[in-house]
Formats: structure tokens, sequence, C-alpha cells
């Protein structure tokens, strides 16, 4: 493989990290809003995904350097490593970013929850009240007969 060869390759890998780079940044910006909908996040949350939107940020630009020429006198070149480096780190912060906070309850459950506990108390309020209306009937039923006992 000639020097030549090398530098095509390297500069392929590099934009092609770039490109990576810049959709990982795309896909931060979706998770974010999903996860601040649906999670109680605390700072954590916004300083890891900060830190790995730097990150990617950070890789393109040193892919730039590296692309521009700086560092090819070194073998190998240290932007293209930093670049690689970087943008390793940025996806390792994505990834913890998105198990950080807790589940935030879903309204519709919660209300659903509330519903199903009025209905328990009210089949137990309408249970007592039929209790008591069988009571009241044989009371009344009780009287009645007592009532014929004595005309009689």
């Amino acid at each position: 493989m000639g020097i030549s060869d090398e530098n095509n390759s390297n500069s392929t890998i590099s934009s092609q990290v770039i490109t990576a780079s810049l959709t990982m940044i795309t896909v931060i910006g979706a998770f974010a809003v999903f996860i601040i909908e649906k999670r109680d996040i605390d700072i954590w949350y916004y300083l890891i995904a900060g830190c790995a939107f730097f990150c990617f940020i950070i890789s393109i630009f040193l892919g730039g350097k590296g692309l521009s020429g700086k560092g090819k006198q070194k073998k190998p070149n240290p932007y293209f490593n930093w670049q690689a480096i970087t943008a390793l780190s940025g996806v390792v912060l994505f990834c913890i970013s998105v198990f950080l906070g807790k589940e935030k309850p879903d309204n519709v459950l919660k209300k659903i929850n509330e519903q199903e506990k009025i209905v328990i108390e009210l089949k137990i309020r309408d249970e007592y009240r039929a209790k008591e209306i069988e009571k009241l009937k044989e009371d009344v039923n009780r009287l009645t007969k007592q009532l014929d006992q004595t005309k009689r």
C-alpha cells in the first residue's frame, strides 16, 4: 500500500467518522426530546448528553484538521486518532445518558388507576347500601307481621 493509498484510506475513514458524528448529533437531539418528555431527569443527564454532543463536535473538528493536511508528517496522523477517540467517547456518553432518569408515570395510566379506585369504592358503598336496604326490608316485614298479630 503506497502513501497516497494510505492517505486516501485515512480520508475516507475520517469522512465516514465525520458523517457518523453528524448523525449522532441528530440522534442526541431526537432522543433528548423523547427523554425529557418521558423521564424525570436531573442535571446528570444534561451534563452527560452535553459532553457527548461536544465530543462529536470535537471529533468533526479534529477530522477536518486531519483532512486539511495537518499532522500528515506523523504516522499515524494524531488528528485522525483523536477524531476516532472522541467519536467513540461520544457514543459511550450517549449510551450512558439514555439510561439516566426515572420513567415518568403515564398520566392516562394514573387516571385509569384513580378511576378504578373510585369504582371499587362505589361498589363497596353499593354493597353496603344493598345490605342496609335488605336489613330495612326485613325490619319492615317483621314489624308488619307484629302489627298484624296485634290487630288480631
